[in-house]
């Protein structure tokens, strides 16, 4: 069976940003929840800026907005309000900004002063890889070089690639020394340009891991094997589940490979996925609440997921989804072999994926 997953959510947002910036044009972009929000703050950049629950946009406009005129705020839903963005806001600053926050986190103040001065940043790489994205998208337009150097090991690397290669896409090179240190030369400007958006693997993930449960062959059309995005790699993974998994590269896999393990009888231990305690939800703690519902026993650290395996104890149980696309979507592949599981709160599908349901019924039927 053939599919066509809806754009990259990750690309789109950083085309949408660069190519306004340039005066240039995106095609086939994601119309969701997240990147209805970016569009409608960079149509309108008046204060005060709501971007829902889009960390996304929320980083990267926060950065964008001072090479602007604007002076304002820009905020979120409650949960946004409770999203850190203050290693963010400290970078800007050092780089030349005016931008403030009163807790930690949104709604930020921003001074926009047409343009950063530059210099050297350094940036704690475990937090969130859209930090140094943010910056590093806006660093072309400062006075002087930019340099971020990373402390500790970056988080989620393939988002920041995506970023350095949307840039090229449109005439900016971004220097990468090992993810330890990012310089953006001045000078550089963005070419005015059509980009294209390829498929959204993140979202191809949930079709794969259906195919893997039922033996389903699913076809995704719309997706280079030789795509940068991170989440390509879940297909080598549902080869093999190890004992330890490492999700740096793609930790929004992570209740899923969670989900996937529940079915493998053993413990399976996912590591390196700190940065999920801040994401639309704590999913850590999300996925250990809903698989206790199932029967299945857990434990967790600050950046580690422990799952035992327990396939014939699963049973049927509603499951909360606290608003967030990933867990729902988690959940309606394990339905596929558990139907009698039953979800709560679907419609949140729309923050990534508005057709979820459509094609999931279309595919499962």
């Amino acid at each position: 069976m053939k599919l066509k997953v809806p754009p990259s959510k990750s690309i789109t947002q950083r085309a949408l940003l660069i190519s306004h910036i340039a005066g240039g044009k995106v095609t086939n972009p994601l119309l969701s929840d997240d990147t209805k929000h970016m569009i409608k703050a960079l149509k309108n950049l008046k204060s005060p800026i709501f971007v829902g629950n889009a960390g996304t946009a929320m980083r990267f406009l926060t950065a964008y907005l001072t090479l602007t005129d604007f002076k304002g705020t820009i905020t979120g839903n409650k949960h946004m309000q409770k999203r850190p963005i203050k290693e963010l806001v400290n970078a800007l600053n050092k780089l030349g900004a005016k931008v403030s926050t009163k807790n930690g986190c949104p709604p930020v103040h921003v001074e926009g002063a047409k343009g950063l001065k530059g210099g050297k940043v350094r940036i704690k790489g475990n937090i969130s890889s859209q930090y140094i994205s943010a910056i590093l998208m806006v660093a072309p337009y400062a006075e002087k070089d930019v340099v971020i150097e990373v402390i500790g090991n970056l988080a989620s690397k393939p988002y920041v690639d995506l970023t350095i290669d949307v840039m090229k896409a449109f005439g900016v090179h971004v220097k990468n020394k090992n993810y330890k240190r990012f310089t953006v030369k001045t000078g550089q400007k963005y070419k005015t340009r059509k980009f294209k958006v390829e498929g959204d693997a993140s979202s191809a993930t949930y079709f794969w891991a259906i195919s893997h449960l039922t033996g389903r062959k699913i076809d995704i059309t719309n997706i280079s094997k030789n795509s940068k995005q991170g989440d390509i790699k879940f297909k080598s993974l549902l080869k093999k589940l190890q004992k330890r998994i490492d999700l740096n590269d793609m930790p929004d896999t992570m209740p899923l490979v969670a989900a996937l393990c529940a079915l493998k009888k053993g413990k399976r231990k996912m590591v390196n996925i700190a940065n999920l305690r801040i994401k639309e939800c704590d999913r850590i703690e999300a996925m250990r609440n809903e698989l206790k519902k199932l029967g299945i026993k857990t434990k967790s650290g600050k950046d580690w997921l422990e799952v035992e395996g327990a396939p014939d104890k699963i049973r049927p149980v509603k499951i909360e989804t606290y608003n967030d696309h990933r867990i729902a979507m988690t959940f309606a592949a394990l339905k596929t072999k558990y139907p009698k599981i039953e979800i709560t709160g679907k419609s949140c599908v729309s923050k990534s994926y508005p057709n979820f349901w459509k094609d999931y019924k279309r595919i499962t039927k």
